[in-house]
Parts: structure tokens; C-alpha cells; sequence
């Protein structure tokens, strides 16, 4: 009984299934490679830390700050300080400015008060 037991047990774990809702290892593991979607959001989450929290644009060239972004996410490489606070910034200011402006026209009877 015990051997048949231990037959069993090896054939169940060597053609164990995963469940359905069990994640895939590839979610958790992080390539050296990102793609241009996650690149721009890490760059839009970067703006909104340093417009949000009132940063000086000069930290994201600290050695420091650098550091603990590529402890974070090796694969990722900072914008320049000049193109964060342009390119970056502008085209953030620009998607907000349009989600604003899609919410606002479909809306009616609107009331501006002061």
C-alpha cells in the first residue's frame, strides 16, 4: 500500500497541472528589455512624481537618484534633465489637456463659479 501510495504521488506532482488562476513565472520576471510601452510609462510616472511632489528637474541627474533607479529597474535608462522638463513634460501636459477636454464635451449645462 505504501509503495502504490508513493507511485501515485510521484505520477500526480511529475503531470501536475496549474490551476487556471496561477500566474505565469514570466509576470514575475523582469527582462532587460523593455518595451516602448513600458518605457513611456515609466516616463509618465517619473513626470508625475516631479511635478507632483514640486522635485527640482536636477534630480533625476543625481548619482544617487540614479542609482536607485537602476536598483529598481536595471533595463530603464533616465531621461536627460533637459528633455524631462521639455519633450516629457509637454506631451504629458498634452494627454492630460485632451482627457480634460473629452470629459468636458460630453458633459452639458455646465456652471463655472468663482
Amino acid at each position: 500500500m505504501v509503495e502504490a501510495r508513493e507511485e501515485e504521488l510521484t505520477l500526480t506532482n511529475c503531470k501536475r497541472k496549474a490551476a487556471e488562476d496561477q500566474q505565469n513565472i514570466d509576470n514575475y520576471f523582469e527582462s532587460m528589455v523593455l518595451s516602448d510601452e513600458q518605457k513611456a510609462a515609466i516616463n509618465i510616472a517619473l513626470i508625475k512624481l516631479f511635478v507632483c511632489s514640486v522635485l527640482s528637474w536636477h534630480l533625476v541627474e543625481h548619482p544617487f537618484f540614479i542609482e536607485f533607479v537602476q536598483q529598481l529597474r536595471p533595463a530603464y535608462c533616465l531621461p536627460l534633465r533637459k528633455i524631462l522638463a521639455s519633450t516629457l513634460l509637454d506631451n504629458e501636459i498634452l494627454r492630460v489637456h485632451t482627457k480634460i477636454y473629452k470629459i468636458l464635451k460630453k458633459e452639458k449645462n455646465l456652471t463655472l463659479g468663482k
